[in-house]
């Protein structure tokens, strides 16, 4: 599995998870293309945070997330770095439980 499908899929398995476990909440995500990278985005819609979980190809055995104002783009926890192999469904659940509306 390439590391931008190890993104995709870890997004995709955490909203799926956290959307089933919690059915009040309203939550979308996206990959995101970018020219270093890939960054999938997840939403909490109904308190307008985002977290964004990045990978850099100049870094190939780590990637970012940080969580933000989805509005304003605020940083609301720093962006921190994590080993490629923390790239889990579980590890975004974390963040997912401590940050959005359930």
């Amino acid at each position: 599995m390439t590391i931008q499908q190890q993104l995709v899929s870890a997004s995709a398995d955490a909203i799926d998870i956290f959307t089933q476990q919690n059915r009040k909440a309203v939550v979308s995500g996206g990959h995101v293309p970018i020219h270093q990278g890939d960054t999938f985005v997840i939403d909490c819609d109904t308190n307008k945070i985002r977290i964004a979980v990045a990978t850099l190809n100049q870094h190939p055995q780590l990637f970012s997330i940080g969580v933000q104002a989805k509005q304003t783009g605020a940083p609301l926890v720093p962006e921190k770095m994590l080993p490629i192999s923390d790239l889990n469904a579980s590890t975004l659940l974390k963040y997912m439980d401590a940050h959005f509306y359930k």
